[in-house]
């Protein structure tokens, strides 16, 4: 097996820790699974496009029909149905056309956008002109705002978007489409006013150089998010005036990570993220199928892209397991774990998340 590049001296010698963690945990026939990072599961060739494991997966975007257990038990996740297979992916933004507002992946309510009208950070000419209505005030519940929309997973996400002045210098979120709380970064001066701590957490603004600003906030939630955080001007429309806007990012995490375009499904930069099955939250799955129950004492510990370790304890486990969340890689065994096996296990689903 691959390490992952951790070294542990034990009895004078190195030991990985992937290696550390898997005779720790299953070194006394423990059952479960043991896929603490798909990233090394794609090295290692313990991918497949099938569920049959006769076409491997070579790269990002390709379909994976079967994810191969490391815990010496064979119970291997698998998936019959093509159209319900997980990608391989290495994207971190959840949007679709981040770079073009005026995109129908977007919708705008009232506002127009100018595309490719200036140098954008990355110094192309792609930044978009968010231009309100005339009369148009951005306090009101109809106010010009452009958003994407959509139901995802519960958990904490990160949203940030390029910013820079032209006849406006005020840019503003709105938690919901014709209510919620408002979000307001000033360019002038990089001052911050929030409506609602609790839905915006920890904003910043980040001067980024050529008049640009980069702008984030945390948001969390206990339950399934429809993301609708609509951005507008924060100043009053005369149907020519703007701002300029690039870049939009919704991504997993309390931390605003390096921004990547996305175009589409499969055509988005790669900034080097760790590789991760992404799965549409609709109808795709890998499953397990156990020999039989494991029983009521499991500790189920997943590596969350841009989050890190999410370890349950005392976890009910039949005959079989769903993997139907976004994840770098999942452990199971049938057993309580010491504290210094959580934290070993701790490490090794941390680095497989990136962070």
């Amino acid at each position: 097996m691959i390490g992952i590049g951790i070294g542990i001296t034990a009895g004078g010698r190195s030991v990985s820790l992937f290696n550390r963690v898997y005779q720790e945990l299953f070194g006394s026939g423990e059952q479960g699974i043991y896929m603490p990072s798909v990233h090394e599961s794609f090295l290692r060739g313990d991918l497949y496009q099938d569920a049959a494991g006769t076409t491997p997966v070579t790269a990002a975007g390709q379909p994976v029909g079967l994810l191969l257990d490391r815990s010496g038990n064979d119970n291997h996740a698998s998936q019959a149905t093509s159209a319900a297979r997980p990608a391989l992916q290495t994207r971190v933004n959840m949007i679709t056309k981040s770079e073009n507002f005026n995109d129908s992946a977007w919708i705008l309510s009232s506002p127009s956008v100018a595309t490719a009208v200036a140098l954008s950070p990355a110094g192309t000419m792609s930044a978009n002109k968010l231009i309100p209505a005339n009369g148009a005030d951005p306090a009101a519940a109809n106010s010009s705002g452009v958003y994407q929309f959509g139901s995802i997973p519960q958990g904490t996400y990160t949203i940030s978007v390029y910013a820079k002045t032209a006849e406006h210098s005020k840019l503003r979120f709105r938690e919901g489409v014709s209510t919620g709380a408002f979000l307001t970064f000033d360019l002038s001066d990089s001052s911050i006013t929030n409506g609602s701590a609790a839905v915006f957490v920890s904003p910043t603004i980040e001067d980024v150089g050529g008049g640009w600003f980069r702008c984030d906030f945390t948001t969390a939630s206990n339950t399934t998010i429809l993301h609708r955080y609509v951005l507008r001007s924060g100043e009053v429309g005369d149907d020519s005036s703007g701002i300029l806007i690039w870049g939009y990012q919704f991504e997993p995490g309390a931390d605003r990570t390096t921004y990547q375009r996305v175009t589409s499904t499969n055509d988005y930069a790669d900034v080097g993220a760790k590789r991760r099955l992404w799965l549409d939250n609709v109808d795709d799955k890998l499953t397990v199928t156990f020999p039989s129950s494991l029983g009521s004492a499991c500790t189920v510990g997943r590596a969350m892209p841009g989050v890190g370790a999410s370890i349950l304890t005392g976890q009910t486990v039949g005959d079989s397991y769903d993997l139907i969340a976004t994840t770098c890689g999942i452990v199971i065994v049938n057993r309580a774990l010491t504290a210094g096996e959580t934290n070993r296990l701790t490490q090794l689903l941390d680095k497989a998340a990136g962070v």
